[in-house]
């Protein structure tokens, strides 16, 4: 499902893309479109790959992973993952805050010109 989403979101960015005749829209945009891609050829399939190993441990090796606590070391991977993950999206914001302000400007200066 995250990767029916990311690729609906990079179908949006691409069509505000070509709606974007700014310069500083127009580079917000790459940055996003790139992020996004990021997303879907990085961060999905290694969710997902993660996730079955995961699974494949706990069903192949479950005296290690379920009776002796293993899952506990998955769970925290999966906890420090998804922190690390939002540190960066935070991160990411952040940095795009002053073009996406920028970006609303030129709409604004091209609807009053």
């Amino acid at each position: 499902m995250a990767g029916i989403l990311f690729a609906l979101d990079l179908r949006m960015i691409r069509d505000r893309i070509a709606d974007s005749a700014g310069q500083i829209g127009s580079r917000l945009y790459s940055i996003v479109e790139r992020e996004q891609l990021l997303n879907i050829r990085v961060v999905i399939p290694a969710t997902v790959i993660f996730n079955l190993l995961a699974m494949m441990a706990a069903r192949y090796w479950p005296v290690p992973f379920v009776a002796e606590g293993g899952h506990v070391f998955v769970s925290m991977v999966q906890l420090a993952a998804t922190f690390g993950y939002l540190f960066y999206v935070t991160r990411f914001f952040t940095r795009i805050i002053p073009m996406i302000v920028q970006t609303r400007q030129e709409w604004r200066d091209d609807v009053l010109a």
